[in-house]
Parts: C-alpha cells; sequence; structure tokens
C-alpha cells in the first residue's frame, strides 16, 4: 500500500499520519495518510476516506482495482502457492460500488438505508452489490485484516435464499472459520464490542467485530484472546443469551480481559441493528461471572 503513495513523496508527520500535497487543491502539505487506520484525510477541507476510495477517486477506478493499486493481498505469496491459491484474491467480477448509476447500486443503497445505514461509512468498508452472476442481487462484504482483503462474503437485498451466500473454496484463501469481519479492531481499541452478525457491527462502530456465527472456531477464539484489548462486550441477540454466556465463559476461562454482556432478550427490539446507534450506546453492559455460566447449565 506504501507503494502507492510513493508518488506523493508523503513526509512522516505525527500520530502515525504521512503529509503530502493534496492532489485536489493547490496547498502544500495539507493531505495525509494513515496506513494503520487506513484512511486519507484533508487537513484543510476535511475529506476524509479510506485508502480504496482515496485511490478511486484519484485513478477514477472500481474498488476491486483499487484493492490491486493499494497492493492489498491477503496472505504472502508462499503460503498462497502452496495453497494452489490466487496471489491476489479479488471481490467478484460484477461487484460495483454503492455510489455506481446502476439501478441495482441504488436498490442496494435503498436496502442499507432502509435499515439505518449511511452510504459514505458503508462505501469506505468495502461494501458494494454484484449486478450479474453468482451474487447477483447481494450486498459484497469484505472482510480485511492488517488493512489487507482475506475473505468476503454476501447478502441478499431482494429476500432470496440463502440470505448469506459465502464464496466457495476456489474463489477465497481462506475459510469463513478464518474470519473475523473488522479484526483489525482487536489492535485499535481496548474496549471491543462482539457481535454475531456483521450489520450490528456496522451499528455499533468501529470497535465492533462480527464472528458470522455463534460457534467460533478454534482460530477465532485465540485471535481474540491473543489481542490487545482490555475489555470485550458480547452482544446477545434476541434468543441467543445462553450462546453469548457459553462464549463468555470460554473467554472467562483464558483470563486475558474483562468480559461483559448486552442481553436483547430485555429489549422490545431483536438486535442492535433494530435499536440503532443512538439507543444502542444507552445500553448498560452487566459483567460477566462464572455462575451466570453454572445457573444456566443447572436450568
Amino acid at each position: 500500500m506504501k507503494n502507492y503513495f510513493k508518488r506523493f513523496n508523503p513526509k512522516k508527520s505525527t500520530k502515525g499520519w504521512y503529509r503530502f500535497n493534496s492532489p485536489f487543491i493547490s496547498t502544500t502539505g495539507t493531505m495525509g495518510v494513515n496506513f494503520d487506520f487506513n484512511c486519507v484525510k484533508c487537513f484543510k477541507t476535511g475529506y476524509l476516506k479510506s485508502v480504496e476510495l482515496f485511490i478511486m477517486d484519484i485513478e477514477n477506478c472500481t474498488f476491486r482495482e483499487a484493492l490491486v493499486l493499494a497492493e492489498k493481498q491477503s496472505y504472502d505469496y508462499e503460503i498462497k502457492k502452496e495453497l494452489g491459491k490466487p496471489q491476489v484474491l479479488l471481490l467478484p467480477i460484477d461487484y460495483i460500488a454503492l455510489n455506481s448509476d446502476h439501478v441495482k447500486a441504488a436498490w442496494a443503497r435503498s436496502y442499507l438505508r432502509d435499515r439505518g445505514f449511511e452510504i459514505i461509512p458503508c462505501m469506505q468498508k468495502g461494501i458494494g452489490v454484484c449486478v450479474a452472476g453468482k451474487y447477483d442481487n447481494r450486498l459484497i462484504i469484505p472482510c480485511f485484516a492488517n488493512n489487507e482483503l482475506v475473505y468476503f462474503f454476501s447478502r441478499t437485498i431482494i429476500d432470496a435464499t440463502p440470505k448469506y451466500l459465502n464464496p466457495d473454496s476456489s474463489e477465497t484463501i481462506i475459510t469463513k472459520s478464518f474470519v473475523i469481519y473488522n479484526e483489525d479492531a482487536l489492535f485499535k481499541h481496548e474496549t471491543v464490542y462482539l457481535t454475531e452478525g456483521f450489520t450490528d457491527a456496522l451499528t455499533i462502530g468501529d470497535n465492533c467485530i462480527a464472528t458470522l456465527g455463534w460457534s467460533l472456531s478454534e482460530w477465532q477464539i485465540s485471535k481474540i484472546a491473543n489481542s490487545s484489548i482490555k475489555e470485550l462486550i458480547i452482544v446477545a441477540d434476541k434468543g441467543f443469551f445462553r450462546k453469548a454466556i457459553d462464549l463468555a465463559f470460554i473467554f472467562w476461562k483464558k483470563q486475558k480481559f474483562k468480559i461483559k454482556l448486552i442481553n436483547f432478550d430485555d429489549q422490545k427490539v431483536n438486535d442492535a441493528t433494530d435499536l440503532g446507534r443512538y439507543g444502542f450506546n444507552k445500553l448498560i453492559p452487566i459483567e460477566f461471572n462464572v455462575n451466570m455460566y453454572y445457573a444456566k447449565v443447572c436450568n
């Protein structure tokens, strides 16, 4: 990714920023890129976008092409060579950005807005839509680790079945068992929320991860347990509090960080997405203790 920005001759600044002259306005040193947070900012105009969207603005290219230009490859060459996988993980060929003029991009924007999501933040996370092929009429949700594309999955926007469609092993380098949506949050924030679904993670914010299921793999558990967080707040959708307690117990045994729970069984709505970010932020997590687990077992 840094290779792309060499053309701008960036100078190291403070707090992880590298300053360079804006390609949009004739001022000196007003633009900055932060590789740790994957964002580009103009300190004069307020422009703030992900690296991918910045490259799209500069090159007038698609998100898929921006990923290649940013050199966001998934794993090193030797691992990929050994697995016999493609060297660069790409999004589906029929993927387009949400701000496209295509009618299906308009459908996707409407779908997201109806659920309370703003389009620009979704675009900054690489979310787009497919207009043909296997993933036709589906949102494409990229998953990144260390700012590199490692996986993607899809969700229908027309109530087709299955609701979620994951890529098969020939399309990606890893399987879902090795994926945590918004994994990089584990190394950027001291307090991290854990949800099952990605829409809840989008609602809650940048300090929320999604495990894409309640039955975590050993890799997922290890990744979370060995992260730098100090507090994990597990968010249980309505009807899933027992599963959240089981998961909390697994992390409690490792004694790595504080564990709290949010229980939607006590709420009038089903999950964080239904409640919205403003309402969710009013909820007070309860601290997990081992008696919760043993009470569940006894019942």
